[in-house]
């Protein structure tokens, strides 16, 4: 669908008529965003029953999942040197790279996104192993892996089933999910958006969204001040002889109780409808941001932003008609 409008503004100059305008239109729109890369951490694996004969296993893993992934993602390896330097200078003990507070609080300080650890041990000859992918900003773990093999080459297998299916599910951690967009857009319009790095809408539904609420919030205030006025309204009044209470002027006081009484109502009136408004924008925003595609510049490789569907430009076109010209579009795909 596209609706286009046109308006001209005719200049009364001449000199416009004999030397229209040769300057490119001037066209305001999105340009490209970078998309923000990934960051990750690779940790060793905790070595549960510290069997030095097992300790290569520790690294082996991460590696494995880095190496099937590197060519599907845009991401960036924190080196092992910074987090190995972060957890001498913290004393973690070995327990502590499966403590899953600590390694939080280690991503957010290293600036990661997500963090790939785990832990194995052995049990009555058999290999126990468990890998996590964790997501720093939510807090959340995306993915996890069990696996159980015998202390023999069968327990290769299974390392590489691990890492397969890690790197599999890695994908959670580049492509916004649909309930975190929801979750956000619950608490404010437009935030699932930019969660999903869908910043032209994540405006529009932030500035709908903040408009309803100051729309609201100041009808609702003259509200109060209108009934307060209306409660608290005394007219000039005046006693006589006998005790008895008159009004200087009945119909004026009448009149302006019934003003305020309007006045009230009137934004009252305003102030539900403002909130109609802005349950009916939340609630668009909460669907919208559920069902809209993320941007997927983490999982593909660099490719041009949407432009916004708003376009205008203003300049010289080739019509014959004096004037400069305004034009102004809107498209939206379905």
């Amino acid at each position: 669908m596209r609706v286009r409008f046109l308006c001209v503004l005719a200049l009364a100059s001449q000199a416009l008529t004999a030397a229209p305008l040769k300057s490119a239109p001037i066209v305001v729109g999105e340009g490209p965003q970078p998309v923000a890369v990934k960051k990750l951490i690779f940790l060793d694996f905790y070595n549960e029953a510290n069997d030095k004969n097992l300790q290569y296993i520790a690294n082996s893993i991460g590696d494995a999942v880095h190496e099937a992934i590197k060519s599907k993602y845009r991401y960036d390896r924190i080196a092992s040197a910074l987090w190995k330097k972060y957890t001498a200078e913290n004393k973690w003990q070995p327990r502590d790279f499966y403590d899953q507070k600590k390694i939080r609080e280690m991503g957010k300080a290293l600036g990661a996104d997500g963090v790939i650890y785990g832990k194995y041990n052995t049990v009555e000859q058999r290999l126990e192993l468990h890998g996590i992918i964790f997501s720093v900003i939510d807090g959340e773990v995306v993915e996890e892996q069990h696996a159980s093999a015998p202390l023999s080459a069968e327990m290769f297998e299974k390392i590489n089933e691990v890492s397969d299916n890690l790197a599999k599910k890695i994908k959670d951690l580049f492509v916004p999910s649909d309930r975190g967009a929801l979750t956000r857009s619950l608490l404010f319009p437009g935030w699932g958006h930019y969660y999903k790095q869908r910043n032209g809408w994540g405006n529009f539904w932030a500035i709908s969204g903040g408009t309803a609420i100051a729309f609201t919030a100041t009808m609702g205030t003259m509200f109060v001040v209108m009934k307060n006025q209306y409660d608290t309204y005394n007219p000039q009044h005046y006693r006589n002889t006998s005790g008895g209470t008159g009004l200087y002027d009945a119909n004026a006081a009448q009149a302006e109780f019934d003003r305020l009484e309007a006045s009230a109502n009137q934004f009252g009136q305003l102030a539900l409808i403002g909130g109609a408004v802005t349950a009916g924008i939340w609630l668009g925003a909460m669907l919208h941001a559920y069902f809209i595609e993320p941007d997927m510049g983490n999982a593909a490789p660099p490719k041009q932003a949407q432009a916004s569907p708003l376009q205008w430009q203003l300049g010289a076109d080739h019509s014959t008609q004096p004037g400069m010209r305004c034009a102004i579009s809107y498209t939206e795909k379905f």
